[in-house]
């Protein structure tokens, strides 16, 4: 173990202590914050992401197969768009376990792992900022900020995109659906758990601050969204950019 590998484990155990202090000290302001995000899930994020990450999941390495390996970037780029997070993380792995370099598989993740278009227009635009125009203006900065990052990532990892990937492996819509509840089980459980985490931003900053929505957006981009709702206008728009 080198010495940067040693500091920060060190600087991880010290956090997550302090975490833990901070739990027991504060409960009341835990539970409020879990049970918030909790709601959260259940209203917003399993409805909008479920049912997506299980048809990426099945059409995706098929899709990939039927153009015999090739444009996959763009295909990875248009589901992860549609389908949102982590769907572009998921194709990422998936393309690695099958048969995919290293430094592809970090490109796509690059560009790909994005918010769904459902979940930008109807719940940043339309429930946050309360404009569908908003929502439908943060797609658009969503897609060119995901082509930049394609553009530049390319330049940095030098990804073989001019060769055929391997053939996908297909699997059935029933495992899809397993592996979808296995996603949406750990993207809820990271989002309780970086909501009770944020809980302690109070100690820092006050709600309803730009600092405090800012801190809150970086633990936790969904939660940030809708702490951004209570900004003064045009500010509101600029810290869900941000986050999305």
């Amino acid at each position: 173990m080198t010495d940067l590998q040693k500091y920060k484990n060190i600087a991880s155990t010290v956090t997550a202590a302090a975490v833990f202090v901070y739990t027991l000290v504060r409960p009341s302001a835990v539970t409020a914050e879990a049970s918030k995000s909790l709601a959260f899930c259940l209203a917003v994020i399993i409805p909008s992401l479920f049912v997506n990450m299980a048809l990426a999941a099945y059409l995706f390495p098929r899709m990939v197969n039927a153009m015999k390996g090739r444009h996959t970037a763009a295909v990875a780029l248009v589901c992860g768009i549609l389908c949102g997070f982590p769907v572009g993380a998921d194709i990422a792995v998936r393309l690695r376990k099958n048969g995919a370099g290293q430094n592809y598989a970090d490109y796509i993740n690059s560009f790909a792992n994005n918010a769904g278009i459902s979940f930008v227009i109807s719940f940043a635009g339309i429930s946050a900022l309360k404009s569908i125009k908003a929502g439908v203006t943060l797609v658009v900065l969503e897609v060119l900020s995901a082509l930049i990052c394609a553009f530049v990532m390319k330049s940095v990892l030098h990804p073989d995109t001019e060769c055929a990937l391997p053939r996908q492996n297909e699997i059935s819509f029933a495992d899809a659906l397993r592996g979808a509840v296995k996603s949406m089980a750990a993207v809820c459980g990271s989002i309780i758990a970086f909501a009770c985490f944020s809980s302690i931003i109070t100690v820092f900053a006050s709600e309803g601050s730009v600092a405090y929505t800012l801190i809150k957006g970086f633990l936790e981009f969904s939660g940030g969204i809708a702490e951004a709702a209570y900004l003064p206008v045009y500010i509101d728009f600029i810290c869900t950019a941000v986050f999305i």
